[in-house]
């Protein structure tokens, strides 16, 4: 592992859960999910030979001091079937358009992936028959193997395998997992350190925090032990919490509208500080971008909904992707991790 995937061993598994709703020709739709999960354990298969890390293990080398992937022997992953029961609140269309979510319900949809102990599978996967002629693929994958951004590229070739045949298509290209292409200066024994700082007790990998509190560990990982001391302060670690989810519609117009609206109000605040200087202002603004716009009004909805006074410290907290920052870059289709977390810090009354 490169050192951006050692900082990522002690971490949960990202998780994801996508919803289809079957095509049926009529009440009994006994024979669409059979061939549905046929479909996905071939094509599974067929993206798996290329994107090979994510069949294998996480494994410690206690010689070295290293995790590597091990996919030595006979590699595979885990697909599990299941069904909701009629009632259970499963319903496919529920699922994916309420606007609050069923925590526990997609949680259910999520297969496990036990990381506690090295050697650790790297990818498991779950295929669940809903109500209503509904099917929900859910899938934890290790995140110490790769980034969000190659977990949404292995999606994208196993929706073409299965769609087309092949994983590889003309604008998806095969992936690559060559760490070297990653070049920080001394980065192995850079990997070693973080290693030895985030999991001293390899090969047991238990978190000392509950899966949780994973937002609080990113910081620790990635900011200032100031920026986490005060964050940490005051802070219960002994009592678990879980946060709604909702999902937020923002149409065209409406991130149309959020861009002028901080566009406006930029301005206002260039003319009140520029008062008398003629030559303020003139230079060219790089536009706002989607991200940007929502990501603030995101952050000031958070604050507002705390009820935060001015002069208290606001955080927001994000990740971006590096494989175009590094110099060479790191090309696409780099499986792996390649990012670096962000810090913004504001005052409330801002």
């Amino acid at each position: 592992l490169s050192f951006f995937d050692t900082q990522w061993v002690v971490f949960p598994p990202i998780q994801r859960v996508f919803l289809y709703e079957l095509p049926g020709a009529g009440g009994d739709d006994d024979d669409e999910f059979p061939a549905a999960v046929r479909r996905l354990k071939d094509s599974l298969a067929a993206t798996l030979a290329l994107y090979i890390p994510l069949a294998g293990k996480l494994a410690y080398v206690s010689e070295t001091g290293d995790v590597v992937v091990d996919c030595a022997g006979d590699p595979g992953v885990a697909f599990i079937e299941a069904e909701a029961a009629d009632g259970s609140g499963m319903d496919v269309r529920g699922l994916a358009t309420d606007e609050a979510h069923d925590i526990r319900a997609f949680q259910a949809l999520v297969p496990p992936l036990d990381t506690r102990v090295l050697p650790a599978p790297v990818l498991s996967v779950q295929a669940t028959r809903l109500p209503g002629r509904g099917l929900a693929l859910g899938l934890s994958k290790h995140h110490a193997v790769a980034d969000g951004q190659a977990v949404w590229r292995f999606m994208g070739a196993w929706a073409a395998a299965a769609r087309e045949g092949s994983p590889v298509t003309k604008t998806l290209g095969a992936p690559h997992y060559d760490r070297e292409v990653v070049q920080i200066p001394n980065g192995d024994e850079f990997a070693r350190d973080m290693l030895r700082n985030v999991a001293p007790n390899l090969p047991v990998v238990r978190t000392p925090y509950p899966t949780y509190l994973s937002s609080i560990s990113f910081c620790i990982v990635f900011f200032s032990s100031l920026f986490v001391t005060k964050m940490a302060a005051g802070f219960d670690f002994s009592k678990p919490f879980r946060l709604a989810r909702r999902t937020f519609y923002l149409a065209d117009d409406d991130i149309r509208a959020l861009k002028r609206r901080i566009d406006a109000l930029a301005a206002a605040e260039e003319e009140k500080d520029a008062g008398s200087n003629a030559t303020a202002g003139t230079s060219k603004k790089k536009p706002v971008s989607t991200f940007v716009a929502v990501a603030a009004l995101g952050w000031t909805a958070f604050v507002r909904a705390k009820g935060l006074a001015a002069g208290a410290d606001t955080y927001l907290v994000f990740v971006a992707d590096l494989r175009a920052r590094l110099d060479p870059p790191v090309a696409d289709g780099y499986l792996g991790n390649c990012i670096k977390g962000c810090l913004a810090t504001a005052d409330a009354g801002d």
